[in-house]
């Protein structure tokens, strides 16, 4: 990979990794670093990836590295354009809850257990993020 010599390479580079991690119409991320795998992530990752269908829904099932929250885990990130969630202590079961919420912009009940990490954020007018709902 070539040296970043200039903001606007910067800026160019920043702009495409924004698009790789926003313009998915639903993204769901197993974190899948030695705590998770320790805490069931793999279950997890398989009942995700066993739904995916990308032609049908634009459900893409990725792996991820450490989320940071070892005691918490498995950890699931579901990104949408607009917004992102982070599950804590999420079973192949819930996993699937998760993904039907998505697609009915429902996580009641995750919310009523505490289990949403982070709670939803969006994007400004200016592309930048920001939480909201957020304590």
């Amino acid at each position: 990979m070539a040296a970043i010599e200039t903001l606007d390479q910067y800026d160019e580079l920043a702009a495409r990794a924004a698009e790789r991690y926003w313009n998915r119409e639903l993204s769901v991320r197993v974190g899948m670093a030695s705590c998770g795998l320790a805490a069931g992530a793999l279950s997890v990752y398989e009942a995700a990836s066993a739904r995916e269908s990308p032609a049908a829904d634009g459900l893409t099932v990725s792996r991820v590295g450490c989320r940071g929250s070892c005691m918490v885990e498995p950890m699931v990130e579901l990104v949408r354009p607009d917004y992102h969630l982070i599950f804590h202590a999420v079973t192949p079961e819930d996993v699937n809850a998760i993904i039907d919420g998505a697609k009915r912009d429902d996580f009641g009940s995750f919310e009523a257990e505490g289990r949403v990490w982070q709670e939803r954020q969006s994007l400004r007018t200016d592309g930048a993020p920001f939480v909201t709902r957020c304590g």
